[in-house]
């Protein structure tokens, strides 16, 4: 547990909100809250020897007044929450309701927020890889694909999906240097040339209820993707064909593949169906729908497996292989 929280608190001193007064040894307020299930891991946090200057406050979320919260968020430089919203037994679309009574405030205030939502006991997990260890698997991958003309996604059944990188193709790179939501481990991009069908086994993540309605999938659908937009699907389970086509058709944006996402975050060592950030950097693909176009709703497809290559190098095969571990 030392160990992750030493990697959050590294990542934690990049945050945009901190980062100048990090550098300046500057003492740095955080307000800690969390709900009763993320109270170990909060606490733990709270008094964990950090490497920079910090004054560390703590508050539990359920028994402490909105204007008590307030006041300890307009007091610290950053605050972090840690709680429950999707997992709830009577989840809600607005969050548990000790938050909604300050989620304006919150939003307000979202430049020195981090929220790690419904990470439950997967917070040691997701942090456990080093980030140096991340940042060196991202360089390694976008200097690849630097060399590359194509990346290809193929499942587990042999069916695939070709991208074509555009000359001097654009990577971010996620490996908790400045990133807000602080959790290490991903490479994205878009790639407007995206062809193919694919298998899709895996989870959501979205605001859209998917991952709390249907968890970890296998084979749930087969997906058609012309020049980056999905142009079908196929699906023996029709309560979530009606749900995804519910989806797509919303909003035309909602087709197209905004992100094309590969994570890195080794640690994360399986998919858990949470509607959890974290969850997208598992290793391996995952394709965000939506989110571009005014009006489209951002949906992320996590993939659990398959390979994924630049030209003819492999260096995804249902878990990293060779210098890329």
């Amino acid at each position: 547990m030392d160990k992750s929280l030493e990697n959050m608190y590294r990542c934690l001193s990049y945050h945009p909100a901190i980062s100048g007064k990090v550098r300046n040894d500057e003492c740095i307020k955080i307000f800690i809250g969390s709900d009763t299930e993320h109270s170990d891991i909060a606490q733990k946090m709270h008094v964990h020897k950090k490497s920079f200057d910090v004054k560390s406050d703590f508050a539990f979320l359920e028994k402490t007044s909105p204007n008590d919260v307030k006041q300890k968020i307009s007091d610290c430089d950053l605050f972090i929450f840690l709680y429950a919203s999707s997992t709830l037994k009577n989840a809600s679309p607005q969050g548990p309701e000790y938050l909604t009574k300050i989620r304006s405030f919150i939003t307000e205030s979202w430049k020195k927020s981090v929220l790690f939502k419904d990470y439950g006991p997967h917070f040691i997990e997701a942090f456990s890889e080093p980030p140096a260890s991340i940042t060196e698997r991202n360089k390694k991958l976008i200097e690849l694909s630097s060399r590359s003309q194509k990346i290809q996604y193929t499942d587990n059944k042999g069916n695939s999906i070709v991208g074509y990188l555009e000359k001097d193709h654009k990577w971010t790179s996620i490996d908790g240097s400045g990133n807000i939501d602080v959790i290490p481990g991903e490479i994205a991009s878009h790639i407007k040339s995206l062809n193919g069908s694919v298998s899709f086994s895996g989870t959501f993540l979205s605001t859209a209820p998917f991952a709390i309605k249907y968890g970890v999938v296998n084979d749930m659908m087969t997906i058609n993707i012309k020049e980056g937009e999905i142009i079908g699907f196929d699906c023996e389970n029709d309560e979530f064909s009606r749900d995804f086509n519910l989806y797509l058709n919303h909003n035309h944006g909602n087709r197209i593949v905004e992100e094309f996402g590969i994570g890195t975050n080794m640690g994360v060592k399986a998919l858990y169906g949470r509607n959890a950030g974290f969850e997208e950097r598992h290793p391996g693909l995952h394709l965000g729908l939506g989110g571009g176009v005014k009006g489209s709703h951002h949906l992320d497809l996590i993939f659990s497996g398959g390979k994924i290559a630049f030209d003819q190098t492999v260096f995804f095969d249902n878990g990293y292989v060779n210098d890329f571990r």
